[in-house]
């Protein structure tokens, strides 16, 4: 168990061990090579809401099994 608590982006709740398919989205400006990295966290139902509208993106693909 972690100490450090991960804030949704999406609905601003807290992100617990018990999403086991929770993501981590790291940021980058598109143009800056090699710029500065910033990370965003979110459910798995928040991200597959929000990302999945193109259809390119599934967080049960990374699930973690125990």
């Amino acid at each position: 168990m972690t100490d450090v608590e991960y804030v949704c982006c999406f609905c601003t709740e807290t992100v617990t061990e018990e999403d086991r398919a929770a993501v981590a989205l790291r940021i980058s400006n598109l143009w800056a090579e090699g710029g500065d990295i910033q990370a965003l966290f979110a459910h798995s139902t928040c991200a597959g809401e929000h990302l999945s509208r193109t259809g390119q993106f599934d967080p049960v693909v990374l699930l973690v099994s125990d």
